[in-house]
């Protein structure tokens, strides 16, 4: 079973799933577009228009990002046009993750989200393969996606100098453990919180908590379908990646981590720079093509 239920009452039907990406979401939403009736699956209806570093933590931000940037204007319009026609809208997509206070007030009677986590270390290995937060400049997912050490109102401010010189791994850790503790505030603090599942649980061989998961989602009893892995823009890391981690920064990734379940052991295991050097220099899954052509959701 996920690991929280304090949301309680069933899932709406506007329902989001909030992760820091490479979670496992195109996974999910390809089981579920193939599940699908009247329900629409979507999987990053948008990218850096979201702007969520821009309005991470900040109300007046967000209605004012919503008043300027029109491609906001017609995501919202999709949710309500889907909605009103009483048809549940999934959505999956990380770069939405600052947008979860915004949902809840702007669709109070139908919204809903669920918090996806993931192993801090892979998760932010696996982002590194990709090369994003490289820097704050030429990088549009760190410029319109990411949150850095030095941003308004993290949680972790005291990292604001020393994080200046982190390297990309270390970048990428950083914004794991501010979006996760928002995603934990989100869910201590709102109704439409509906649980929190982690990645490992979800995509175990066995299927583990997928089907839960899945059912949960779609308001209804479903199974998976032939759950096998699917990552259409999985990759190895095109030069070395540095994987050392500043001491201070991983005591508190470490101290989120244990809080969302994971034991010390196999935080200390996975952060291994010679086991993610090893892990993260080659294709992890042979058997699937690397083709971003590859539509994410199947409908039947």
């Amino acid at each position: 079973m996920g690991l929280k239920r304090e949301g309680g009452g069933a899932i709406e039907k506007c329902v989001y799933v909030m992760s820091n990406g490479r979670c496992g979401t195109q996974f999910l939403a390809r089981q579920m577009g193939a599940l699908a009736d009247t329900e629409v699956v979507v999987h990053e209806a948008m990218s850096h228009e979201f702007g969520s570093r821009a309005v991470f933590r900040s109300k007046r931000a967000q209605f004012e990002h919503v008043g300027r940037v029109p491609a906001m204007q017609r995501h919202l319009i999709h949710i309500e046009h889907f909605t009103n026609q009483d048809r549940r809208y999934i959505h999956f997509g990380w770069q939405a993750f600052a947008w979860v206070n915004y949902f809840h007030a702007r669709f109070p009677d139908r919204f809903a989200f669920i918090h996806l986590v993931r192993n801090p270390y892979h998760c932010a290995a696996s982002h590194a393969t990709h090369q994003r937060m490289v820097d704050n400049f030429t990088d549009p997912f760190a410029r319109s996606s990411k949150i850095f050490g030095y941003d308004p109102k993290v949680a972790c401010g005291d990292f604001a100098e020393r994080s200046k010189a982190f390297n990309i791994f270390e970048r990428q850790l950083f914004n794991w453990l501010e979006v996760t503790r928002y995603g934990l505030d989100c869910g201590a603090e709102l109704p439409s919180f509906q649980g929190l599942y982690r990645f490992e649980d979800v995509c175990r061989p066995d299927g583990g908590d997928l089907d839960d998961l899945l059912t949960r989602l779609m308001g209804r009893e479903v199974s998976a379908q032939a759950p096998e892995p699917f990552d259409r823009v999985h990759r190895a890391s095109p030069w070395p990646l540095e994987f050392s981690v500043d001491p201070a920064l991983k005591a508190q990734v470490d101290a989120l981590a244990k809080e969302l379940g994971y034991a010390q052991e196999a935080l200390d295991a996975a952060s291994d720079p010679e086991a993610l050097r090893a892990k993260y220099s080659a294709p992890r899954y042979d058997e699937l093509p690397c083709d971003p052509s590859v539509p994410v959701v199947v409908r039947k």
